[in-house]
């Protein structure tokens, strides 16, 4: 069972370990071996067919976070929720749905059922995996409102979109009172691109873990979400809030990043170059600021980028080394003497 393969495209030690024989067709060398291919050849085949696969799947698909429910309450609510769209075709909410598998759900609470909540869960629910709220980028599945963003809650009952894009509970479920009909809304910042986390419900709290800490959302207030995985309750249910663009995806996710921004308002410019960034990224925190790179530095200090964590603002953040009080007050002094200057 032999093979023919262009010599260019194999190394010559692995040339060496097939002892091929040359054959010559046209103005190309080829190398053929009679026998059965070495164990060498089939890793050469899975690299290759590994390199080839992931290069085909290199085009961002438009999907760029997920939001998945995190404790047994939350799944729990979301499966009837789910169950729900599917028996009455709502077309709208399932647009913003997808599975996970067993594997990738990271679940080791039960899910609960309609008729029994001490229950585990069900063969379909195994079967299936776990279902998750995904943002897209992609003009047919996108929030009704790009300025608004992605609005999550149980929704009203009057409407047929329900004012929510991710419907989190089955209409008039009573195990929802805990959320509210439009509970939070994850949106764009339109000066600096970052994706926030905003607290629309002026009865119903919210909260989410930050580097370890968990803080609590105000009504109207947001927080840049600059993790990987943030945790957000509501009430007793939990959520997993992930990124998923990978490095690869960066140009094409900023592409389809800055297309979705210039709908949300076209008189407005696009952030800067030097400020896309990724939750890959590498970063510190000071104190509310997101800070990354260090753009300057001299004997006075460091000037780095940075984010307003509270408000999703692009900054530039000066630091200057402190080693005595004489050396505090005199900056403290410069501070202030160059606020009085502001308009």
């Amino acid at each position: 069972m032999g093979g023919i393969h262009n010599a260019r495209t194999l190394s010559k030690g692995l040339l060496r370990y097939l002892q091929p024989t040359r054959a010559t067709v046209g103005r190309n060398d080829y190398y053929y071996n009679i026998t059965h291919p070495s164990p060498a050849y089939y890793t050469y085949l899975r690299m290759a067919a590994t390199s080839t696969s992931s290069s085909a799947q290199r085009e961002f698909s438009g999907i760029f976070a997920r939001l998945l429910p995190k404790n047994s309450e939350a799944q729990a609510l979301f499966s009837r929720a789910v169950r729900y769209m599917e028996e009455t075709d709502d077309k709208y909410h399932l647009q913003f749905i997808d599975s996970l598998g067993n594997e990738g759900a990271g679940v080791t609470e039960p899910i609960e059922t309609d008729t029994d909540y001490d229950t585990a869960t069900s063969s379909v629910e195994k079967e299936q995996g776990f279902h998750h709220l995904v943002f897209s980028l992609r003009n047919d599945d996108s929030p009704k409102f790009l300025n608004l963003g992605w609005m999550a809650g149980r929704g009203t009952s009057n409407l047929q979109d329900r004012n929510v894009d991710f419907l989190l509970a089955k209409p008039r479920d009573p195990k929802s009172r805990n959320v509210a009909n439009v509970h939070i809304c994850f949106r764009f910042n339109r000066i600096s691109g970052m994706l926030m986390l905003v607290a629309v419900s002026s009865k119903a709290p919210v909260y989410l873990n930050l580097a370890g800490t968990w803080h609590e959302l105000e009504y109207q207030s947001e927080k840049l979400l600059y993790q990987t995985t943030t945790t957000i309750k509501l009430g007793p249910f939990e959520y997993d809030f992930e990124y998923t663009v990978e490095e690869y995806e960066r140009e094409s996710f900023f592409k389809c990043r800055n297309a979705f921004l210039r709908k949300m308002s076209i008189d407005l410019p696009l952030p800067p170059k030097s400020m896309w960034k990724l939750h890959l990224d590498k970063h510190k925190i000071i104190q509310h600021f997101l800070v990354f790179e260090t753009v300057g530095s001299g004997t006075f200090g460091w000037v780095n980028k940075a984010m307003n964590i509270d408000t999703g603002e692009m900054v530039v953040l000066k630091e200057l080394p402190v080693t005595s009080t004489r050396t505090r007050n005199a900056f403290l002094e410069e501070v202030a003497w160059g606020e009085s200057f502001r308009v």
